[in-house]
């Protein structure tokens, strides 16, 4: 993996996974399984490229949306998308094609990264009020304090042979809006094409400079990995199983 690809942030992400890779390479040698709590707990640190497991992290639900997630034991997530996230280069990869040389035709390689849902978290410890107007759209609202990994513990079920490559956790790389028109090539998405996924899951986590006062931390949930394990509300909207029991550490309300 090349960090010149993955990032051009100061944080080498990149590296970050790659030596929690590493561990993970030797726990399969001394004959460690995906479902050994061991190995479990390793591919969590690998998923959050570097983020201590530990770290608090918070977001902001509309109350009603935050209580229908309670009441049905999951977890709702909206596509990582342009248009649903009001911002022309969000999850930027999306909409890359290329003219295939035979036949002509164009191919979607951006296809490869729709498949992404995420939620925006912020490590922030204290909300201002743009965020709670942001994140509330006028509605009661609900601000939650967690850790990452409470969030990967609920996101990756070892009873799914794949949730290895399902979730993420990584904060955003806030770069300026003429980077990110730059990697929106044929080139960047067929250079973050590898086995673990986890370069895509950066490209989806790249975040205009103008946004980096939100401090966000991007939770990554890859809807194409198969065997299915979401029900689907809506085209760009799905639902994981999710365990609420312990998983908030404060709550705050406001009306």
């Amino acid at each position: 993996m090349s960090s010149n690809t993955a990032t051009r942030s100061s944080r080498d992400r990149v590296a970050s996974f790659a030596k929690e890779d590493e561990e993970i390479r030797r726990l399969d040698q001394t004959g460690a399984t995906s479902n050994d709590v061991e190995m479990y707990l390793q591919y969590q640190r690998r998923n959050c490229f570097g983020l201590d497991p530990t770290m608090k992290i918070y977001r902001i639900f509309q109350e009603r949306h935050y209580l229908d997630d309670l009441k049905n034991k999951c977890l709702t997530l909206p596509r990582a998308d342009a248009n649903i996230w009001s911002s022309s280069l969000e999850n930027p990869l999306a909409l890359v094609v290329q003219e295939d040389q035979v036949s002509g035709h164009m191919v979607h390689l951006g296809s490869v990264v729709q498949t992404f849902f995420a939620l925006c978290w912020t490590s922030r410890e204290n909300a201002t009020n743009d965020d709670w107007n942001n994140f509330s759209h006028g509605k009661a609202s609900v601000r939650i304090e967690t850790t990452i990994g409470k969030l990967l513990d609920r996101a990756m079920s070892r009873s799914d042979p794949n949730y290895m490559h399902r979730s993420w956790v990584v904060d955003a790389d806030y770069l300026p809006g003429r980077d990110i028109v730059a990697m929106q090539t044929a080139t960047e998405v067929i250079n973050r094409l590898e086995s673990t996924g986890s370069l895509l899951a950066l490209s989806a986590a790249t975040v205009q400079t103008s946004f980096s006062d939100e401090d966000e931390v991007r939770f990554l949930f890859d809807n194409g990995i198969s065997p299915k394990i979401s029900s689907r509300l809506t085209q760009d909207l799905i639902r994981i199983p999710f365990d609420w029991g312990g998983f908030t550490d404060s709550v705050v309300r406001r009306a």
